[in-house]
């Protein structure tokens, strides 16, 4: 039936007599619908309202054409193709009867905006759902001042500073401040409207989390602007109401944005987290869908590939080098040889050096038959060493066990002055370990200290 009354539009055309014509014949054939939904689930097996959604598809698809697709424009800004229907004579769009006031068998109808009238925004839902309490009206949707919040909403709140004398948070009013930052704003989605007895409005939803007001490890990535589901339900005035924002599956965000979103306003939600805010979980059903028709959603010409980054942790720069492995090292390795003295760069020691070194203090000279002198230069020693090679005069034997002596005190020498070198506040000896009493535990049980084992 329904491909009968688009062909038809699709050659007559919609503004024709016979366009009309059809029009009329789709609404009656809507009502005889709506009145035998229940037989025909029984023989479908799906409900009506699927099955017209199916077969809208798959005529897009079979002619490829979206300009003949139906427009639902509603006073209550819902898109939902569900219940009782109305379609104006004039501009062909639908309207839901319970949000207009208007019953399904008037002939020529027009909607507010083809028929100039005054129409009540806030649309009560009917019939009463099973939830509601004594003295309260629940709304599909509801005005704070000039702005329009629906069910499935989602939009900013002031952060509760306040309290009351029984410790309950107080939400603040949006009057309070005339330039807020997002950042500093609580993200809220709007399951539930109503009034109670006085006329004051109240929604009722849940919070969404940003990344860093969640527990995770530093190396997990982000998208810029994602979210996070959580279950903290709350009541809150509508006074708290700073503004609309726009909360999508990773899916449809990628593919375009709805009619009238601003960029900074929309964002990524696809993980919820437990009530601990620890764990993260995949969420595979969207409770709240977006309609992608091209009247109320703009599609991109191409599809966009975001990544996760590291936000909101800091990254140093010199961690984003080498593949994110760290070159402090290196850098500090380049501006400690800038700092030494050109007498300590050449580290081979000369062998008058290790044949005759300054005995440390506290112990006798090694050759007590000579004068004690004071230890020259590095300059000099190699002149000396120089002058000698020329001189045909040997010099004194040395066994092999006084050399390996020599060679450690000037070892541990060179290591204490550089020691003093290191930049920081507590510098550590660790020259015992060059002992040869030292043992494998003691080594074991020295690494396990990050400072020692950075001295070593």
């Amino acid at each position: 039936m329904l491909k009968v009354f688009r062909n038809a539009e699709k050659y007559y055309g919609r503004k024709s007599p016979i366009g009309r014509d059809v029009c009329r014949l789709r609404k009656a054939y809507y009502n005889a619908r709506h009145e035998a939904a229940a037989q025909i689930d029984e023989i479908m097996g799906e409900t009506a309202s699927e099955a017209d959604s199916s077969e809208t598809s798959l005529c897009e698809k079979e002619s490829g054409h979206e300009k003949d697709e139906d427009v639902i424009r509603c006073i209550c800004g819902l898109y939902k193709d569900e219940g009782l229907m109305i379609q104006c004579d004039k501009c062909m769009v639908w309207q839901h009867c319970d949000c207009m006031g208007v019953n399904s068998d008037v002939e020529h109808y027009l909607c507010e905006q083809c028929e100039l009238r005054t129409v009540d925004r806030e649309v009560p839902m009917i019939p009463r759902p099973h939830y509601t309490q004594p003295g309260c009206v629940y709304f599909i949707c509801l005005l704070r001042d000039d702005l329009l919040l629906r069910q499935g909403d989602c939009v900013y709140l002031m952060r509760d500073s306040r309290r009351t004398p029984d410790g309950h948070p107080v939400r603040q009013s949006y009057r309070l401040l005339s330039h807020i930052n997002r950042e500093r704003l609580d993200i809220f989605r709007i399951e539930k409207l109503w009034k109670n007895e006085k006329g004051e409005r109240f929604a009722f939803g849940h919070h969404y989390f940003r990344p860093h007001e969640t527990h995770h490890s530093p190396s997990r990535k982000f998208y810029h602007n994602e979210l996070f589901r959580v279950p903290l339900y709350e009541i809150i005035p509508l006074e708290a109401v700073v503004g609309t924002c726009c909360v999508l599956d990773l899916y449809t965000y990628c593919k375009g944005r709805p009619k009238g979103a601003k960029e900074p306003d929309v964002y990524i939600c696809d993980y919820r987290l437990d009530k601990s805010a620890h764990l993260f979980y995949k969420i595979h059903r969207n409770r709240y869908p977006i309609c992608t028709k091209s009247y109320a959603f703009d599609h991109f010409p191409k599809r966009l590939a975001p990544k996760r980054d590291f936000s909101p942790h800091y990254v140093p720069d010199n961690y984003k080098r080498n593949g994110g492995r760290s070159s402090w090292k290196s850098d500090r390795s380049k501006s400690q040889n800038k700092d030494l003295p050109q007498e300590e760069e050449p580290l081979a020691l000369p062998e008058e050096a290790i044949a005759n070194p300054e005995p440390p203090p506290g112990e006798p000279p090694a050759h007590p038959e000579e004068p004690e002198k004071e230890a020259p230069p590095l300059e000099t020693v190699e002149l000396d060493k120089k002058t000698e090679e020329g001189s045909p005069e040997p010099r004194e034997p040395c066994s092999p066990e006084e050399r390996r002596h020599l060679q450690r005190e000037r070892l541990n020498q060179i290591l204490l002055a550089l020691l003093e070198r290191i930049p920081g506040k507590n510098a550590i000896d660790v020259t015992y370990l060059l002992e040869e009493g030292s043992g494998r535990k003691l080594r074991r049980r020295t690494l396990l200290l990050p400072e020692t084992s950075c001295r070593k």
